[in-house]
């Protein structure tokens, strides 16, 4: 058994021990579980329903009877306040949110706002990051975040935009690949059977891009970059072709020149 505080008026929380034996408390009371455990047998007490709006931890939680009653279980409850935030641009879907790297909300496309269902208590910082980016779009997330400090926070945004990819054509790699580089970045290895060639990460309008070998055949083929550079225009770039050729070898040496008269 024990006791249970700071549960607002007209709410509940229930608890099991062991797994079972639900109890349900509605007020800030002292609660006993109706089935008993053996004299020195183990307890754990969790809370298995969350009061709507609020937070319950438990203290002396676990332990062993030793032959005698347990009776200080301590149930402590606090409110709990939501995190939420507008949206822009979203107009696909498959877009999910984290909160703390815990709870995941999956975004609608066409949405305009979000709320996280778990609240947090006060005191307790938050940060809302994106999961898992939706297909050929980016989210950036402002106002991520901060501390709860007794309200609700109402702050972050999520701004969505179009991203488009680049690549080109690929001539000349009669065997082996050549590997790519987008901004330093991302790699891509392009193969003799590929025609044409484009980086799975997609750019916003308006970035800049630069399209590197960094990693030459072996077979004797030097590839170069045409149009390597340039800015996204709110279209795929198609046009940072891949021109490969045999490497030019020189003969150099040494020669001596005998006159006869």
């Amino acid at each position: 058994s024990g006791n249970v505080t700071g549960l607002a008026s007209g709410k509940s929380v229930t608890l099991l021990n062991n797994g079972g034996n639900p109890t349900t408390v509605t007020s800030n009371t002292s609660f006993t579980f109706s089935t008993p455990v053996a004299a020195t047998a183990s307890y754990t007490v969790r809370v298995a329903i969350q009061p709507v709006g609020q937070s319950c931890s438990l203290t002396n939680a676990t332990g062993t009877s030793s032959g005698a009653d347990v009776t200080n279980v301590g149930v402590t409850c606090s409110s709990t306040y939501t995190v939420s935030g507008s949206i822009s641009g979203l107009s696909v879907s498959r877009l999910v949110l984290r909160l703390n790297n815990s709870s995941s909300l999956i975004v609608p496309s066409g949405s305009t706002s979000f709320r996280f269902l778990s609240g947090l208590v006060s005191g307790t910082a938050y940060s809302v990051t994106v999961g898992i980016q939706p297909p050929n779009f980016r989210c950036d997330v402002t106002n991520g975040s901060g501390t709860i400090s007794s309200s609700s926070i109402t702050n972050v945004s999520i701004a969505c935009q179009p991203t488009y990819t680049v690549g080109g054509s690929v001539t000349g790699l009669t065997s082996g690949n050549v590997v790519l580089k987008l901004n330093g970045g991302a790699s891509k290895i392009v193969s003799s059977t590929n025609a044409t060639y484009s980086f799975a990460s997609g750019l916003t309008s308006g970035t800049a891009y630069s399209v590197t070998v960094f990693t030459q055949p072996t077979n004797g083929v030097n590839c170069s970059v045409q149009n390597a550079t340039g800015t996204v225009a709110s279209a795929n770039v198609t046009n940072a072709n891949i021109v490969c050729s045999p490497v030019d070898y020189t003969i150099s040496g040494s020669c001596t020149i005998y006159c006869c008269s």
